[in-house]
């Protein structure tokens, strides 16, 4: 019994003992399978984040060459010689680039800011020479930043005719997408074919101190079994991707690294991560999954789950390094990038808006609070927007306080309201506060009519609506600016000129032409009208429509009516001193001198001092101005004459209270509106009755009338037989200098 008892524990020793060898065989198969599984989903989301940042910079990379040559273009169909300079400065400042460059086939030009620049032996001009886009990286040394050129060539009529260079620095273009965790574990790098560095990474793991990644791994690095730089040479040569295990021997940290072409001449993205972190997981899950199989072997079910939570905490982890603002633990600008990337694709016109929102002086939280609450507020605000969008609306942290915002259009009234509640709603945490802090939001709203347009320029866009806006009320919490892009134009162009008013007329590039005024009893010449024009020493002649308004509205108006004024007056002294029968003058007034009372002073002072004689000047005042400050004008009538101006009204006829205003205000001329003469518009025999009634009712007032904008012979056998005074248009003289008209009047009267 006892033996039988012995054989039996004997029996149930080695039936145990087999299937703790069983255990341990499926234990280190496991382990072996488990090891395997994990470095190969490692080493495919490496893959996955290497394609998604190959991709962004391809796609930033095309985005800028798509730009120049949309520059390119412009610039040779559309801008005449005198605006190279300028132009190419405006689309520098516009595109963000450092410098702007056209050169020539001799590789000699000149740049935005001014230089005369000289690219030979540059290749990426070579290249746009030679029909190609072209990319180079330069290295600029002495601390100063490193530099891409971006090439493409300028064709006219099917020849290349020269080479628009833009240049960028190398950490604004393309350090901006090389993906870094916040602790410094995932960096990329770029290489050629020959291994050559042309991004080097400041990581403190990534490789420094060569010059070639090649010659690194050689005298320097460790390839893991399995693995061979050799073969990776070969892949880089032909143009495949893969994936290679090493460790430095300066440092002894285990990585892995994708390697992939980016498509850009023959540039390879390098994107590397530590193992060793992902390995100490493994490890802990390994010796969990032995205590495991050996306790139960039904267990394995639970372990094949954990196994899925690790790859998905795997790919997370993968996910986070790459594309997951740290403050807000929500979209950086990668990710946003990324997911209205997708959204745009097959978006449809008018789909989406871009929406550019930051907060209004958070730098005072910062300085009054601390970074801490900084970070807490932005995360705040993130999170409130988060709210108030749809399933397939989304938003990013892009800088500091900056959000980006996709949100889907309706109607800009919904869109505005829509903003406006998430401003509501950021700021009612202050409903329960006794001293409230509010948070103001500033908007710029771009709908994106084209969505085949590239990101940076539908962002660019939203962005340039935002930085348009800039009056803000105190107790507003939200202001909005939709995109326009002649407003952005506008604005440039206002700020011109602002910028340039002041010195343009003290250095006297306002002057004056004249338009002569014909009477057509015996078709002589009898008076003219003084019209502005800026005499821009870049530009050229600019015409009065594109000046006029912008001096209107930041009140410039009124110097250059004085200034313009004077020199008419001065004019006037010059032909009387030279024994000529002078002509009058009209000189227009703006509706800005009639909110000052005394408007009319500094008109007789200097005509006092010129020594004008009555009636030689005639003050012209549209009859919308008159209209619109009819008491002022009213009052001033009786002050004008005594003064010895004649008084003229311009634009008679465009308003709705034309004749009320010749019954109350004794004006001496009638420029009857050119709409009146405009056959295209109404039947022409109704404007022929009104035009010749207004002439009757005018010589019975004693007044003067003249005709404007008269183009036709038609019109002018029409105003001679109605027995029009006089007629200023093209079918008698364009406006002309000064010169031209002293040479048309009094050549004549000699």
């Amino acid at each position: 019994m006892k033996l039988k008892d012995n054989k039996s524990l004997y029996t149930l020793l080695v039936i145990l003992v087999a299937i703790v060898l069983i255990f341990i065989v499926m234990c280190l198969i496991y382990i072996s399978t488990l090891n395997d599984a994990v470095g190969e989903e490692t080493d495919r989301y490496l893959s996955e984040v290497s394609y998604h940042i190959a991709t962004l910079l391809n796609y930033r990379v095309r985005a800028h060459y798509a730009n120049l040559e949309t520059i390119a273009s412009t610039y040779v169909q559309y801008i005449d010689e005198d605006e190279y300079q300028e132009y190419l400065m405006d689309k520098a400042n516009e595109s963000g680039y450092i410098r702007l460059s056209m050169v020539g086939t001799n590789y000699i030009g000149y740049s935005s800011d001014g230089l005369t620049v000289n690219y030979s032996g540059n290749t990426s001009v070579l290249n746009a020479l030679n029909g190609k886009r072209g990319i180079e990286s330069i290295s600029r040394g002495h601390g100063e930043s490193d530099i891409m050129l971006f090439a493409v060539p300028v064709v006219d009529d099917g020849v290349v005719v020269g080479v628009l260079i833009g240049t960028s620095t190398k950490n604004d273009l393309i350090l901006s997408l090389m993906v870094e965790s916040s602790s410094g574990e995932l960096y990329s790098q770029i290489i050629d074919s020959d291994g050559d560095f042309i991004v080097v990474s400041t990581n403190k793991n990534a490789i420094s101190g060569y010059i070639n990644f090649f010659d690194a791994i050689e005298e320097n690095g460790t390839v893991s079994p399995g693995d061979n730089i050799h073969k990776m040479q070969e892949d880089v040569l032909d143009g495949k991707a893969g994936i290679l295990h090493y460790s430095m021997k300066d440092n002894g940290v285990n990585k892995a690294m994708s390697y992939s072409p980016l498509g850009i001449e023959d540039w390879y993205l390098l994107t590397v991560i530590p193992t060793d972190a992902a390995g100490m997981q493994k490890a802990i899950f390994i010796r969990s999954a032995v205590i495991i199989n050996i306790v139960i072997i039904g267990l394995l079910l639970l372990l094949i789950l954990i196994v899925m939570l690790l790859q998905k905490q795997n790919q997370n982890r993968l996910e986070k390094i790459a594309f997951i603002d740290p403050v807000t633990k929500g979209f950086n600008k990668a990710r946003f990038d990324a997911e209205a990337g997708i959204r745009l694709e097959g978006a449809k016109k008018r789909e989406y808006v871009a929406v550019a929102l930051d907060i209004q002086r958070f730098k005072l939280i910062n300085d009054s609070f601390g970074t801490k609450a900084g970070d807490e507020t932005l995360k705040h605000v993130y999170d409130t927007i988060g709210r108030n969008l749809k399933a397939n609306e989304i938003v990013g942290r892009i800088t500091a306080d900056t959000f980006y915002v996709l949100m889907n259009y309706e109607s800009t009234s919904t869109v505005t309201s829509r903003i406006e509640k998430i401003a509501q709603d950021i700021n009612a945490f202050n409903e329960t506060m006794e001293q409230k802090y509010y948070l103001p939001i500033m908007a710029g709203v771009y709908i994106i009519d084209d969505p085949k347009l590239n990101l940076i320029t539908i962002q660019d866009r939203a962005n340039s609506a935002r930085k348009s806006n800039k009056e803000m009320r105190q107790a507003q919490l939200c202001s909005i600016v939709f995109y326009s892009e002649m407003q952005r134009l506008r604005m440039v162009r206002e700020r011109e000129i602002t910028n340039r008013m002041e010195s343009a007329l003290t250095n006297d590039e306002f002057i004056f032409y004249l338009q002569p005024q014909v009477e057509l009893e015996n078709e002589r010449i009898v008076g003219a009208e003084a019209l502005v024009r800026w005499a821009d020493p870049q530009r050229g002649v600019v015409y009065p429509n594109e000046f006029i308004p912008t001096l209107e509205k930041n009140g410039f108006i009124t110097k250059l009516d004085i200034h313009i004024f004077e020199k008419v007056c001065k004019l006037i002294e010059k032909w009387i001193g030279e024994g000529r029968d002078p002509v009058p003058v009209s000189v227009n007034l703006s509706r800005l001198h009639l909110t000052e009372s005394g408007f009319l002073d500094e008109y007789e002072r200097i005509k006092n001092r010129y020594s004008i004689p009555d009636g030689l000047i005639q003050l012209e005042l549209t009859e919308t101005v008159v209209y619109e400050n009819f008491e002022l004008i009213y009052n001033a009538v009786d002050r004008v004459h005594k003064l010895g101006f004649v008084m003229a009204l311009d634009d008679f006829g465009s308003g709705y209270s034309s004749l009320n205003l010749l019954k109350d205000i004794p004006v001496d001329i009638l420029k009857l509106d050119r709409g009146f003469f405009d056959e295209e518009r109404g039947s022409r025999n109704r404007g022929e009755h009104i035009i010749e009634g207004i002439i009757s009712l005018a010589r019975k007032l004693d007044m003067v009338i003249v005709a404007e904008g008269v183009e036709s012979m038609a019109q002018l056998a029409f105003l001679k037989q109605v027995q029009c005074d006089m007629v200023q248009g093209y079918i008698y003289s364009k406006p002309v200098s000064i010169e031209e008209f002293e040479e048309l009047t009094f050549a004549k009267k000699a």
